[in-house]
């Protein structure tokens, strides 16, 4: 349902109404989310415990991404991991039950990675640029895009996440691609944050949830005080 109401301003006994001021919907908005997880142990300090903590925050996201009505748009989900390297495990689709249980048990068996190190940038660039693919060359992009990053936020090797969001004192060397292929590429849709707002891009509003106490929360606020409308 969908209209709008008048709104009437008074003060000091002076009044204005503006027609159609105010609009109101409660019409379910589409959501694309993609889920970033960490499954490096580059000093053994990640571990199993960290891995399983990932898995439970990873499934508890994914039930809450499901439509409280049946008629409401499907969700688009995507599931990437990340250490030295990020891969797309599960690429952007809709998902009906059978494509959640597909992710569930993907996420159900991920494990530590052992003697590798974290790039989180790397997790971040997969993202975008799997949302960048998708969405990008229609336009046709869905009212809410949002990544999650479930990590211990702490970055070992180059592709910082700063690749993918610092703005000053400039723009960073911005990677094209990384060991598992290049990265979604067109001029006029860049994949680096600022220069997808320079020109009026969607960009996802990015979630970092910091597993274990060691977290580097320093780190992952950064990443969380950007917004997808506010730079």
């Amino acid at each position: 349902h969908e209209g709008s109401l008048d709104l009437k301003a008074t003060y000091a006994g002076v009044s204005d109404t503006k027609s159609k001021a105010l609009k109101y919907s409660n019409k379910a908005e589409q959501l694309a989310a993609t889920l970033v997880l960490e499954q490096s142990d580059n000093t053994g300090g990640f571990g199993e415990t960290k891995m399983a903590a990932i898995r439970m925050v990873a499934k508890s996201l994914l039930a809450s991404f499901v439509p409280a009505e049946d008629t409401a748009p499907k969700p688009f989900v995507s599931l990437i991991t990340f250490a030295d390297d990020a891969s797309t495990s599960i690429g952007l689709t809709e998902m009906p039950p059978a494509v959640r249980s597909t992710i569930e048990a993907t996420i159900g068996v991920l494990m530590p990675r052992t003697g590798l190190g974290t790039a989180i940038g790397d997790g971040l660039y997969e993202a975008q640029s799997g949302l960048a693919a998708k969405f990008d060359p229609a336009n046709n992009h869905p009212a809410r895009e949002v990544v999650f990053l479930l990590s211990d936020g702490k970055n070992t090797v180059d592709w910082g996440p700063a690749t993918y969001y610092a703005k000053d004192p400039g723009p960073p060397t911005i990677p094209t691609g990384d060991g598992n292929g290049e990265w979604y590429k067109n001029d006029n849709h860049p994949l680096y944050y600022h220069a997808r707002a320079e020109k009026n891009l969607k960009r996802p509003i990015l979630t970092a949830v910091g597993i274990g106490q060691d977290a580097d929360l320093t780190t992952l606020d950064h990443i969380t005080r950007l917004s997808g409308q506010h730079p």
